[in-house]
Protein backbone atom coordinates (compact mmCIF):
# COMPACT_ATOMS: atom_id res chain seq x y z
CA UNK A 1 0.00 0.00 0.00
CA UNK A 2 2.61 1.88 0.47
CA UNK A 3 4.42 1.77 -2.73
CA UNK A 4 1.33 2.65 -4.17
CA UNK A 5 0.56 5.80 -2.69
CA UNK A 6 4.00 6.46 -3.28
CA UNK A 7 3.58 6.40 -7.20
CA UNK A 8 0.35 8.41 -6.52
CA UNK A 9 1.79 11.02 -5.51
CA UNK A 10 4.32 11.44 -8.20
CA UNK A 11 1.51 11.87 -10.74
CA UNK A 12 0.29 15.23 -12.12
CA UNK A 13 -3.03 16.13 -11.19
CA UNK A 14 -5.33 16.57 -14.26
CA UNK A 15 -6.57 20.03 -14.87
CA UNK A 16 -10.32 21.27 -13.62
CA UNK A 17 -12.65 23.08 -15.39
CA UNK A 18 -11.91 26.69 -13.62
CA UNK A 19 -8.16 26.70 -15.61
CA UNK A 20 -9.68 25.17 -18.77
CA UNK A 21 -12.29 28.29 -18.44
CA UNK A 22 -9.38 30.81 -17.92
CA UNK A 23 -7.65 29.61 -20.87
CA UNK A 24 -10.76 30.08 -22.99
CA UNK A 25 -10.95 33.37 -21.99
CA UNK A 26 -6.95 34.09 -22.56
CA UNK A 27 -7.41 32.82 -25.79
CA UNK A 28 -10.49 34.64 -26.15
CA UNK A 29 -9.06 38.20 -25.37
CA UNK A 30 -5.85 37.56 -27.50
CA UNK A 31 -8.28 36.97 -30.56
CA UNK A 32 -10.28 40.04 -29.74
CA UNK A 33 -6.75 41.58 -29.74
CA UNK A 34 -5.49 40.89 -32.99
CA UNK A 35 -9.16 42.07 -34.03
CA UNK A 36 -8.48 45.35 -33.13
CA UNK A 37 -5.01 45.68 -34.43
CA UNK A 38 -5.92 44.11 -37.73
CA UNK A 39 -8.88 47.45 -37.56
CA UNK A 40 -6.15 49.80 -36.76
CA UNK A 41 -4.13 48.26 -39.99
CA UNK A 42 -7.08 48.83 -41.83
CA UNK A 43 -8.08 52.91 -40.92
CA UNK A 44 -4.40 53.47 -40.87
CA UNK A 45 -4.49 52.13 -44.58
CA UNK A 46 -7.78 54.36 -45.56
CA UNK A 47 -6.05 57.61 -44.11
CA UNK A 48 -3.12 56.94 -45.81
CA UNK A 49 -4.79 56.55 -48.91
CA UNK A 50 -6.99 59.60 -48.26
CA UNK A 51 -3.86 61.15 -47.82
CA UNK A 52 -2.37 60.29 -51.23
CA UNK A 53 -5.54 61.64 -53.20
CA UNK A 54 -5.32 64.77 -51.43
CA UNK A 55 -1.44 65.14 -51.88
CA UNK A 56 -2.18 64.33 -55.62
CA UNK A 57 -4.87 67.24 -55.72
CA UNK A 58 -2.82 69.69 -54.09
CA UNK A 59 -0.19 68.80 -56.78
CA UNK A 60 -2.55 68.95 -59.92
CA UNK A 61 -3.30 72.61 -58.39
CA UNK A 62 0.49 73.64 -58.60
CA UNK A 63 1.15 72.18 -61.49
CA UNK A 64 -1.58 74.49 -62.90
CA UNK A 65 -0.74 77.89 -61.19
CA UNK A 66 2.85 76.61 -62.76
CA UNK A 67 2.10 76.57 -66.17
CA UNK A 68 -0.01 80.10 -65.50
CA UNK A 69 3.15 81.56 -64.60
CA UNK A 70 5.13 80.18 -67.35
CA UNK A 71 2.73 81.40 -70.12
CA UNK A 72 2.30 85.14 -68.24
CA UNK A 73 6.43 84.98 -68.24
CA UNK A 74 6.61 84.18 -72.20
CA UNK A 75 4.06 86.64 -72.92
CA UNK A 76 6.20 89.41 -71.00
CA UNK A 77 9.69 88.15 -72.58
CA UNK A 78 8.13 88.75 -76.12
CA UNK A 79 6.92 92.19 -74.94
CA UNK A 80 10.37 93.21 -74.27
CA UNK A 81 11.87 91.93 -77.13
CA UNK A 82 9.66 93.80 -79.39
CA UNK A 83 10.39 96.67 -77.34
CA UNK A 84 14.17 96.32 -77.89
CA UNK A 85 14.04 96.18 -81.73
CA UNK A 86 12.80 99.78 -81.69
CA UNK A 87 15.79 100.83 -78.98
CA UNK A 88 18.20 100.21 -81.06
CA UNK A 89 21.23 101.95 -82.10
CA UNK A 90 21.39 101.64 -85.95
CA UNK A 91 17.41 103.10 -86.28
CA UNK A 92 18.75 105.80 -84.24
CA UNK A 93 22.16 106.77 -86.28
CA UNK A 94 19.49 107.25 -89.42
CA UNK A 95 18.68 110.87 -87.93
CA UNK A 96 22.32 111.99 -88.06
CA UNK A 97 22.36 110.72 -91.68
CA UNK A 98 18.64 112.42 -92.35
CA UNK A 99 20.33 116.28 -91.17
CA UNK A 100 23.56 115.55 -93.22
CA UNK A 101 21.54 115.17 -96.06
CA UNK A 102 19.33 118.57 -95.40
CA UNK A 103 23.13 120.41 -95.80
CA UNK A 104 23.72 118.93 -98.93
CA UNK A 105 20.51 119.97 -100.25
CA UNK A 106 20.56 123.64 -99.29
CA UNK A 107 23.97 124.14 -101.35
CA UNK A 108 22.54 122.75 -104.81
CA UNK A 109 20.65 125.21 -107.15
CA UNK A 110 16.75 124.86 -107.42
CA UNK A 111 17.13 123.33 -111.18
CA UNK A 112 19.12 120.25 -110.40
CA UNK A 113 16.93 120.27 -107.59
CA UNK A 114 13.66 120.24 -109.14
CA UNK A 115 15.12 117.48 -112.04
CA UNK A 116 16.13 115.51 -108.77
CA UNK A 117 13.22 115.73 -107.11
CA UNK A 118 10.73 114.84 -110.48
CA UNK A 119 13.33 111.34 -110.69
CA UNK A 120 12.44 110.65 -107.10
CA UNK A 121 9.14 111.49 -106.86
CA UNK A 122 9.19 108.85 -109.72
CA UNK A 123 11.39 106.25 -108.23
CA UNK A 124 9.60 106.82 -105.52
CA UNK A 125 6.36 105.94 -106.72
CA UNK A 126 7.98 103.15 -108.31
CA UNK A 127 9.42 101.87 -105.11
CA UNK A 128 5.99 102.32 -102.97
CA UNK A 129 4.70 99.93 -105.34
CA UNK A 130 7.37 97.54 -105.12
CA UNK A 131 7.40 98.16 -101.67
CA UNK A 132 4.05 97.41 -100.97
CA UNK A 133 3.72 94.24 -103.03
CA UNK A 134 7.49 93.17 -100.84
CA UNK A 135 5.65 94.85 -97.60
CA UNK A 136 2.27 92.42 -98.16
CA UNK A 137 4.35 89.27 -98.76
CA UNK A 138 6.26 89.68 -95.69
CA UNK A 139 3.22 90.83 -93.78
CA UNK A 140 1.89 87.24 -95.08
CA UNK A 141 4.95 85.71 -93.94
CA UNK A 142 5.26 86.92 -90.66
CA UNK A 143 2.05 85.82 -90.06
CA UNK A 144 2.98 82.05 -91.08
CA UNK A 145 5.92 82.61 -88.74
CA UNK A 146 3.72 83.65 -85.76
CA UNK A 147 1.65 80.72 -86.53
CA UNK A 148 4.55 78.21 -86.48
CA UNK A 149 6.09 80.07 -83.50
CA UNK A 150 2.25 79.70 -81.72
CA UNK A 151 2.78 75.57 -82.53
CA UNK A 152 6.19 75.51 -81.70
CA UNK A 153 5.40 77.22 -78.39
CA UNK A 154 2.13 74.86 -77.64
CA UNK A 155 4.60 71.70 -78.19
CA UNK A 156 7.19 73.27 -75.82
CA UNK A 157 4.78 73.85 -73.55
CA UNK A 158 3.48 70.25 -73.93
CA UNK A 159 6.80 69.29 -73.61
CA UNK A 160 7.36 71.33 -70.18
CA UNK A 161 4.04 70.05 -69.13
CA UNK A 162 5.17 66.19 -69.68
CA UNK A 163 8.29 67.06 -68.30
CA UNK A 164 6.78 68.28 -65.02
CA UNK A 165 4.06 65.10 -65.10
CA UNK A 166 7.41 62.78 -65.27
CA UNK A 167 8.93 64.42 -61.92
CA UNK A 168 5.15 64.54 -60.30
CA UNK A 169 4.71 60.47 -61.14
CA UNK A 170 8.67 60.42 -59.90
CA UNK A 171 7.86 61.83 -56.91
CA UNK A 172 4.27 59.05 -56.83
CA UNK A 173 7.12 56.45 -56.77
CA UNK A 174 8.90 57.40 -54.21
CA UNK A 175 6.19 57.97 -51.90
CA UNK A 176 4.78 54.30 -52.85
CA UNK A 177 8.39 52.79 -52.61
CA UNK A 178 8.05 54.32 -49.08
CA UNK A 179 4.03 52.95 -48.46
CA UNK A 180 5.50 49.88 -50.15
CA UNK A 181 8.40 49.48 -47.45
CA UNK A 182 5.61 50.44 -44.72
CA UNK A 183 3.71 47.93 -45.72
CA UNK A 184 6.40 45.68 -45.97
CA UNK A 185 7.83 46.20 -42.04
CA UNK A 186 3.98 46.12 -41.17
CA UNK A 187 3.75 42.35 -42.44
CA UNK A 188 6.38 41.07 -40.94
CA UNK A 189 5.60 42.59 -37.69
CA UNK A 190 2.35 41.29 -38.69
CA UNK A 191 3.92 37.74 -39.33
CA UNK A 192 6.04 37.87 -36.34
CA UNK A 193 2.65 38.12 -34.31
CA UNK A 194 1.38 34.89 -36.26
CA UNK A 195 4.13 33.02 -35.43
CA UNK A 196 4.06 34.23 -31.83
CA UNK A 197 0.52 33.32 -31.82
CA UNK A 198 1.44 29.68 -33.73
CA UNK A 199 3.80 29.16 -31.07
CA UNK A 200 1.70 29.82 -28.12
CA UNK A 201 -1.17 27.84 -29.40
CA UNK A 202 1.26 24.87 -30.62
CA UNK A 203 2.57 25.69 -26.79
CA UNK A 204 -0.99 24.85 -25.40
CA UNK A 205 -1.80 22.07 -26.94
CA UNK A 206 1.54 20.33 -26.45
CA UNK A 207 0.54 21.05 -22.61
CA UNK A 208 -3.24 19.77 -23.43
CA UNK A 209 -1.38 16.52 -24.46
CA UNK A 210 0.89 16.35 -21.70
CA UNK A 211 -1.65 16.45 -19.47
CA UNK A 212 -3.99 14.10 -21.55
CA UNK A 213 -1.24 11.67 -20.95
CA UNK A 214 -1.10 12.28 -17.40
CA UNK A 215 -4.62 12.11 -16.70
CA UNK A 216 -4.53 8.86 -18.64
CA UNK A 217 -1.23 7.40 -16.26
CA UNK A 218 -3.27 8.62 -13.25
CA UNK A 219 -6.08 6.46 -14.54
CA UNK A 220 -4.05 3.38 -14.92
CA UNK A 221 -2.14 3.91 -11.92
CA UNK A 222 -5.47 4.17 -9.82
CA UNK A 223 -6.80 1.13 -11.68
CA UNK A 224 -3.75 -0.81 -10.87
CA UNK A 225 -4.60 0.31 -6.93
CA UNK A 226 -8.01 -0.76 -7.06
CA UNK A 227 -7.16 -4.01 -8.38
CA UNK A 228 -4.33 -4.27 -5.59
CA UNK A 229 -6.91 -3.34 -2.87
CA UNK A 230 -9.41 -6.10 -4.48
CA UNK A 231 -6.80 -8.00 -4.08
CA UNK A 232 -6.07 -7.71 -0.74
CA UNK A 233 -9.78 -7.56 0.40
CA UNK A 234 -9.97 -11.07 -1.03
CA UNK A 235 -6.87 -12.56 0.77
CA UNK A 236 -8.16 -11.08 4.34
CA UNK A 237 -11.47 -12.06 3.48
CA UNK A 238 -9.86 -15.78 2.78
CA UNK A 239 -7.94 -15.02 5.96
CA UNK A 240 -11.21 -14.45 7.97
CA UNK A 241 -13.49 -17.22 7.20
CA UNK A 242 -10.29 -19.85 7.68
CA UNK A 243 -10.33 -17.89 11.22
CA UNK A 244 -14.32 -18.55 11.89
CA UNK A 245 -13.87 -21.88 10.30
CA UNK A 246 -11.14 -22.59 12.80
CA UNK A 247 -12.95 -20.78 15.58
CA UNK A 248 -15.95 -23.38 14.52
CA UNK A 249 -14.04 -26.02 14.75
CA UNK A 250 -12.50 -25.00 18.65
CA UNK A 251 -16.28 -24.65 19.41
CA UNK A 252 -17.07 -28.07 18.35
CA UNK A 253 -14.03 -29.61 20.15
CA UNK A 254 -15.05 -27.49 23.19
CA UNK A 255 -18.35 -28.43 23.50
CA UNK A 256 -17.10 -32.40 23.34
CA UNK A 257 -14.40 -31.75 25.91
CA UNK A 258 -17.08 -30.33 28.44
CA UNK A 259 -19.27 -32.92 27.95
CA UNK A 260 -16.80 -35.41 28.52
CA UNK A 261 -14.78 -33.52 31.18
CA UNK A 262 -17.04 -31.65 33.32
CA UNK A 263 -14.92 -31.78 35.72
CA UNK A 264 -12.18 -29.47 34.12
CA UNK A 265 -14.56 -26.67 33.51
CA UNK A 266 -12.73 -23.93 35.54
CA UNK A 267 -9.91 -24.68 33.78
CA UNK A 268 -11.27 -24.40 30.27
CA UNK A 269 -12.99 -21.32 30.97
CA UNK A 270 -9.79 -19.88 31.72
CA UNK A 271 -8.00 -21.23 28.65
CA UNK A 272 -11.37 -19.55 27.32
CA UNK A 273 -11.14 -15.93 28.60
CA UNK A 274 -7.15 -15.88 27.64
CA UNK A 275 -8.61 -16.81 24.14
CA UNK A 276 -10.89 -14.50 24.39
CA UNK A 277 -7.91 -12.03 25.02
CA UNK A 278 -6.16 -13.27 22.47
CA UNK A 279 -9.11 -12.47 20.02
CA UNK A 280 -9.48 -8.43 20.87
CA UNK A 281 -6.08 -8.31 21.00
CA UNK A 282 -5.70 -9.59 17.46
CA UNK A 283 -8.79 -7.18 16.66
CA UNK A 284 -6.90 -4.12 18.17
CA UNK A 285 -4.21 -4.88 15.86
CA UNK A 286 -6.38 -4.99 13.02
CA UNK A 287 -7.69 -1.76 13.62
CA UNK A 288 -4.84 -0.43 14.50
CA UNK A 289 -3.44 -1.05 10.91
CA UNK A 290 -6.94 0.20 9.21
CA UNK A 291 -6.30 3.37 10.90
CA UNK A 292 -2.33 3.09 9.74
CA UNK A 293 -4.28 2.78 5.91
CA UNK A 294 -6.66 5.56 6.69
CA UNK A 295 -3.33 7.76 7.52
CA UNK A 296 -1.45 6.85 4.67
CA UNK A 297 -4.95 7.69 2.49
CA UNK A 298 -4.50 11.20 4.10
CA UNK A 299 -1.12 11.72 3.32
CA UNK A 300 -2.34 10.85 -0.20
CA UNK A 301 -4.48 13.02 -0.63
CA UNK A 302 -2.28 15.58 1.38
CA UNK A 303 0.50 15.31 -1.70
CA UNK A 304 -2.40 15.74 -4.46
CA UNK A 305 -3.47 18.76 -2.79
CA UNK A 306 -0.26 20.38 -2.71
CA UNK A 307 0.65 19.09 -6.05
CA UNK A 308 -2.95 20.84 -7.13
CA UNK A 309 -0.99 24.05 -5.67
CA UNK A 310 2.17 23.86 -7.17
CA UNK A 311 -0.16 23.20 -10.36
CA UNK A 312 -1.43 26.60 -9.96
CA UNK A 313 1.31 28.35 -9.66
CA UNK A 314 2.80 27.16 -12.50
CA UNK A 315 -0.79 27.74 -14.57
CA UNK A 316 -0.76 31.58 -12.61
CA UNK A 317 3.19 31.89 -13.79
CA UNK A 318 2.06 31.04 -17.49
CA UNK A 319 -0.36 33.49 -17.09
CA UNK A 320 1.75 36.10 -16.42
CA UNK A 321 4.26 35.18 -19.04
CA UNK A 322 0.84 35.99 -21.64
CA UNK A 323 0.17 38.91 -19.52
CA UNK A 324 4.20 39.90 -20.41
CA UNK A 325 3.44 38.90 -24.06
CA UNK A 326 0.78 41.20 -24.27
CA UNK A 327 2.20 44.10 -23.08
CA UNK A 328 4.65 43.81 -25.22
CA UNK A 329 2.89 43.47 -28.16
CA UNK A 330 0.77 47.04 -26.64
CA UNK A 331 4.23 48.58 -26.68
CA UNK A 332 4.88 47.55 -30.14
CA UNK A 333 1.16 48.69 -31.41
CA UNK A 334 2.51 51.82 -29.09
CA UNK A 335 6.10 52.16 -31.26
CA UNK A 336 3.95 51.48 -34.70
CA UNK A 337 1.12 54.72 -33.68
CA UNK A 338 4.19 56.96 -32.57
CA UNK A 339 5.55 55.83 -36.38
CA UNK A 340 2.74 56.65 -37.84
CA UNK A 341 2.56 60.00 -36.15
CA UNK A 342 5.79 60.85 -37.02
CA UNK A 343 5.16 59.84 -40.96
CA UNK A 344 1.52 62.20 -40.40
CA UNK A 345 4.39 65.11 -38.97
CA UNK A 346 6.43 64.45 -41.91
CA UNK A 347 3.50 64.66 -44.38
CA UNK A 348 1.73 67.95 -43.02
CA UNK A 349 5.73 69.79 -42.91
CA UNK A 350 5.90 68.88 -46.17
CA UNK A 351 2.62 70.12 -46.92
CA UNK A 352 3.84 73.61 -45.26
CA UNK A 353 6.98 73.41 -46.98
CA UNK A 354 4.59 73.76 -49.96
CA UNK A 355 2.62 76.19 -48.66
CA UNK A 356 5.34 78.32 -47.90
CA UNK A 357 6.83 78.00 -51.48
CA UNK A 358 3.83 78.72 -52.91
CA UNK A 359 3.58 81.80 -50.99
CA UNK A 360 6.74 82.76 -51.96
CA UNK A 361 5.88 82.06 -55.55
CA UNK A 362 2.74 84.38 -55.63
CA UNK A 363 5.22 87.10 -53.91
CA UNK A 364 7.63 87.11 -56.71
CA UNK A 365 4.77 86.68 -59.48
CA UNK A 366 3.54 89.98 -58.16
CA UNK A 367 6.95 91.32 -57.90
CA UNK A 368 7.58 90.85 -61.48
CA UNK A 369 3.95 91.86 -62.44
CA UNK A 370 5.16 95.05 -60.97
CA UNK A 371 8.24 95.12 -62.62
CA UNK A 372 6.43 94.61 -65.78
CA UNK A 373 3.73 97.44 -64.94
CA UNK A 374 6.68 99.58 -64.17
CA UNK A 375 8.91 98.70 -67.37
CA UNK A 376 5.24 99.27 -69.58
CA UNK A 377 5.29 102.60 -68.16
CA UNK A 378 8.74 103.28 -69.46
CA UNK A 379 7.94 101.57 -72.98
CA UNK A 380 4.84 103.97 -73.26
CA UNK A 381 6.70 107.36 -72.32
CA UNK A 382 9.41 105.71 -75.11
CA UNK A 383 7.01 104.92 -77.56
CA UNK A 384 5.99 108.42 -76.89
CA UNK A 385 9.43 109.72 -78.03
CA UNK A 386 10.00 107.41 -80.57
CA UNK A 387 6.63 108.76 -82.44
CA UNK A 388 8.44 111.81 -83.10
CA UNK A 389 11.45 110.24 -84.47
CA UNK A 390 9.26 107.31 -87.07
CA UNK A 391 8.89 110.23 -89.33
CA UNK A 392 12.81 110.03 -89.92
CA UNK A 393 12.70 106.17 -89.64
CA UNK A 394 9.89 106.00 -92.53
CA UNK A 395 12.60 107.61 -94.87
CA UNK A 396 15.60 105.17 -93.44
CA UNK A 397 13.55 102.00 -93.52
CA UNK A 398 13.01 102.68 -97.67
CA UNK A 399 17.03 102.43 -97.79
CA UNK A 400 16.95 99.63 -95.33
CA UNK A 401 14.53 97.83 -96.92
CA UNK A 402 16.53 96.66 -99.89
CA UNK A 403 19.27 95.41 -97.30
CA UNK A 404 15.95 93.72 -95.59
CA UNK A 405 15.02 91.85 -98.44
CA UNK A 406 18.56 90.33 -99.10
CA UNK A 407 19.13 89.31 -95.44
CA UNK A 408 15.37 87.52 -95.19
CA UNK A 409 16.31 85.69 -98.64
CA UNK A 410 19.40 84.53 -96.84
CA UNK A 411 17.38 83.82 -93.10
CA UNK A 412 14.35 82.09 -95.17
CA UNK A 413 16.61 79.25 -96.51
CA UNK A 414 18.13 78.94 -92.89
CA UNK A 415 15.45 79.11 -90.82
CA UNK A 416 13.48 76.11 -92.92
CA UNK A 417 16.21 74.38 -92.13
CA UNK A 418 16.23 74.76 -88.33
CA UNK A 419 12.30 73.93 -88.92
CA UNK A 420 12.67 71.42 -89.97
CA UNK A 421 15.42 70.00 -87.84
CA UNK A 422 13.41 71.46 -84.89
CA UNK A 423 9.94 69.77 -85.58
CA UNK A 424 11.82 66.06 -86.09
CA UNK A 425 13.11 66.79 -82.49
CA UNK A 426 9.49 67.76 -81.02
CA UNK A 427 8.34 64.57 -82.18
CA UNK A 428 10.83 61.89 -81.72
CA UNK A 429 10.76 63.84 -77.76
CA UNK A 430 6.72 64.02 -78.06
CA UNK A 431 7.18 60.26 -78.31
CA UNK A 432 9.35 59.05 -76.16
CA UNK A 433 7.70 61.25 -73.63
CA UNK A 434 4.57 59.23 -74.53
CA UNK A 435 6.17 55.83 -74.38
CA UNK A 436 6.99 56.74 -70.66
CA UNK A 437 3.59 58.27 -69.41
CA UNK A 438 2.11 54.68 -71.04
CA UNK A 439 4.97 52.91 -69.02
CA UNK A 440 4.33 54.80 -65.80
CA UNK A 441 0.68 54.15 -65.91
CA UNK A 442 1.15 50.77 -66.55
CA UNK A 443 3.35 49.93 -63.58
CA UNK A 444 0.67 52.25 -61.08
CA UNK A 445 -1.44 49.87 -62.35
CA UNK A 446 0.20 46.89 -61.44
CA UNK A 447 1.63 48.52 -58.36
CA UNK A 448 -2.57 48.95 -57.21
CA UNK A 449 -3.06 45.06 -58.59
CA UNK A 450 -0.59 44.17 -56.19
CA UNK A 451 -1.69 45.95 -52.96
CA UNK A 452 -4.97 44.77 -53.71
CA UNK A 453 -3.81 41.24 -53.95
CA UNK A 454 -1.79 41.60 -50.49
CA UNK A 455 -5.08 42.70 -48.24
CA UNK A 456 -6.78 40.05 -49.80
CA UNK A 457 -4.15 37.49 -48.65
CA UNK A 458 -4.09 38.92 -45.52
CA UNK A 459 -7.42 39.08 -45.07
CA UNK A 460 -7.81 35.28 -46.25
CA UNK A 461 -4.84 34.60 -43.60
CA UNK A 462 -7.11 36.04 -40.63
CA UNK A 463 -10.09 34.33 -41.73
CA UNK A 464 -8.06 31.46 -41.71
CA UNK A 465 -6.62 31.94 -38.46
CA UNK A 466 -10.16 32.96 -36.73
CA UNK A 467 -11.36 29.59 -37.99
CA UNK A 468 -8.51 27.72 -36.60
CA UNK A 469 -9.03 28.62 -33.21
CA UNK A 470 -12.79 28.26 -33.17
CA UNK A 471 -11.95 24.85 -34.06
CA UNK A 472 -9.40 24.86 -30.81
CA UNK A 473 -12.03 26.50 -28.84
CA UNK A 474 -14.28 23.41 -29.61
CA UNK A 475 -11.52 20.60 -29.36
CA UNK A 476 -10.76 22.18 -25.87
CA UNK A 477 -14.54 22.56 -24.81
CA UNK A 478 -15.15 18.65 -25.97
CA UNK A 479 -12.41 17.43 -23.99
CA UNK A 480 -13.34 19.73 -21.23
CA UNK A 481 -16.74 17.70 -21.15
CA UNK A 482 -14.75 14.20 -21.23
CA UNK A 483 -12.29 14.74 -18.83
CA UNK A 484 -15.21 16.13 -16.73
CA UNK A 485 -17.39 13.17 -17.14
CA UNK A 486 -14.12 10.91 -16.40
CA UNK A 487 -13.40 12.48 -13.17
CA UNK A 488 -17.00 12.41 -12.20
CA UNK A 489 -17.10 8.81 -12.88
CA UNK A 490 -13.85 7.74 -11.02
CA UNK A 491 -15.16 9.94 -7.94
CA UNK A 492 -17.77 8.02 -7.71
CA UNK A 493 -16.27 4.35 -8.51
CA UNK A 494 -13.65 5.52 -5.75
CA UNK A 495 -16.86 6.17 -3.03
CA UNK A 496 -18.63 3.29 -3.85
CA UNK A 497 -15.84 0.47 -3.14
CA UNK A 498 -14.05 2.20 -0.22
CA UNK A 499 -17.95 2.78 1.29
CA UNK A 500 -18.76 -1.31 0.48
CA UNK A 501 -14.92 -2.32 1.76
CA UNK A 502 -15.88 0.01 4.84
CA UNK A 503 -19.05 -1.75 5.70
CA UNK A 504 -17.78 -5.17 5.03
CA UNK A 505 -15.13 -4.89 7.37
CA UNK A 506 -16.76 -3.29 10.09
CA UNK A 507 -20.39 -4.98 9.97
CA UNK A 508 -18.53 -7.83 11.84
CA UNK A 509 -16.25 -5.64 14.10
CA UNK A 510 -18.75 -2.92 15.25
CA UNK A 511 -22.70 -2.74 15.86
CA UNK A 512 -25.19 -1.36 13.17
CA UNK A 513 -25.30 2.18 14.94
CA UNK A 514 -21.50 2.84 13.99
CA UNK A 515 -22.13 1.18 10.56
CA UNK A 516 -24.34 3.54 10.09
CA UNK A 517 -22.31 6.28 11.24
CA UNK A 518 -18.94 5.46 8.47
CA UNK A 519 -21.45 6.55 5.19
CA UNK A 520 -22.23 9.77 6.67
CA UNK A 521 -18.99 10.64 7.41
CA UNK A 522 -17.63 10.00 3.85
CA UNK A 523 -20.69 12.09 2.49
CA UNK A 524 -19.79 14.82 4.37
CA UNK A 525 -15.88 14.38 3.36
CA UNK A 526 -16.99 14.53 -0.40
CA UNK A 527 -20.15 17.12 -0.03
CA UNK A 528 -17.91 19.82 0.71
CA UNK A 529 -15.97 19.71 -2.30
CA UNK A 530 -18.83 19.72 -4.87
CA UNK A 531 -20.36 23.00 -2.98
CA UNK A 532 -17.12 25.06 -2.80
CA UNK A 533 -16.86 24.46 -6.33
CA UNK A 534 -20.34 25.22 -7.01
CA UNK A 535 -19.97 28.24 -4.52
CA UNK A 536 -16.76 29.48 -7.08
CA UNK A 537 -18.92 28.84 -10.10
CA UNK A 538 -21.87 31.19 -8.72
CA UNK A 539 -19.48 33.68 -7.25
CA UNK A 540 -18.24 33.81 -10.67
CA UNK A 541 -21.57 34.09 -12.50
CA UNK A 542 -20.84 30.68 -14.52
CA UNK A 543 -23.73 28.37 -14.85
CA UNK A 544 -22.76 24.57 -15.36
CA UNK A 545 -24.13 23.79 -19.86
CA UNK A 546 -26.36 20.14 -20.06
CA UNK A 547 -23.37 18.72 -21.61
CA UNK A 548 -21.36 18.72 -18.33
CA UNK A 549 -23.95 17.10 -16.21
CA UNK A 550 -23.71 13.66 -14.53
CA UNK A 551 -24.92 10.58 -16.24
CA UNK A 552 -26.99 8.80 -13.99
CA UNK A 553 -24.56 6.91 -11.85
CA UNK A 554 -25.86 7.50 -8.24
CA UNK A 555 -28.65 5.42 -8.92
CA UNK A 556 -26.95 2.48 -9.20
CA UNK A 557 -25.09 3.54 -6.40
CA UNK A 558 -27.93 3.56 -4.50
CA UNK A 559 -29.31 0.65 -6.21
CA UNK A 560 -25.78 -2.02 -5.21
Amino acid sequence: MASTTSQNGMVPRPPTSFEYWSMHNSLQGQICHLQKQLSMEYNWRVQVSQELEDTKQQLSNQKRLKELFINKEKEAKKELARLQNYSDAETLNASNIASQVRSNIKRRKKRDLQQDYEELKVAHIINEEKFNAELQAHKDKIKALEDELKLYQEKCNTSLHTEENNKVQDELKLSQEKLTAELKTEKENHEVVQNQLKLSLEKLTAELKTEKENHEVLQNQLKLSLEKLAAELKTEKENHEVLQNQLKLSLEKLTAELKTEKENHEVVQNQLKLGQEKLTAELKTEKENHEVLQNQLKLSLEKLTAELKTEKENHEVVQNQLKLGQEKLTAELKTEKENHEVLQNQLKLSLEKLTAELKTEKENHEVVQNQLKLSLEKLTAELKTEKENHEVLQNQLKLSLEKLTAELKTEKENNEDTQKLGQDKLMLELHLEKQKNLALNYELRISQTRFTAELQQKQQTVMGLKEDLKTLVQKMKDEQDTLYTEIENLRAHITIQFSTELQVEEGQEQPEEHENDLPQAEETETTPRKSTFKRFRHFLGLRKPQRWKRPAVPASTSGE
